[in-house]
């Protein structure tokens, strides 16, 4: 009997391995050259509020004005003021203590913040600065349930 001598990319599995590489580039480079997935564009940033807010925010609030989340309702619903012997307290551009101070808030000025989980939450000023701060700091006015 005479031996075939078969090359693999000649096999089926050979030739679908081909084929599969050949879409794997191409689609890499169609996404190298159009600046990512079409999706990108429309993913939240990572200060993004977690889904259950959003959705309270859908039956409670009006429509935001803030550049933020400007597909969402305002997320902002409870009042709430600075609980520090400081008489003010930093809002920061990161959940850090480290970050970037992007506006102070003072004794008795009325901020809105959302219920969020962890000890960082975010604010927004008065005068419609967002950021976060601890939530030590934080004492809610209102609870819209």
């Amino acid at each position: 009997m005479a031996e075939e001598n078969k090359n693999f990319w000649g096999t089926i599995p050979g030739i679908l391995t081909g084929i599969g590489t050949v879409l794997t580039a191409a689609t890499g480079f169609y996404m190298a050259i159009s600046g990512g997935s079409p999706t990108a564009k429309h993913k939240p940033e990572a200060s993004a509020p977690p889904a259950t807010a959003v959705m309270q925010a859908t039956v409670q609030t009006t429509p935001a004005k803030e550049e933020v989340t400007p597909h969402l309702q305002d997320i902002f619903i409870l009042k709430a003021v600075i609980d520090d012997p400081d008489g003010f307290t930093n809002v920061r551009s990161m959940k850090s203590s480290s970050s970037s101070i992007v506006a102070k808030v003072t004794r008795n000025e009325q901020f809105h913040t959302y219920l969020q989980d962890g000890s960082w939450w975010q604010v927004k000023t008065a005068d419609g600065k967002i950021g976060y701060m601890h939530t030590g700091h934080i004492r809610i006015l209102q609870d819209p349930r």
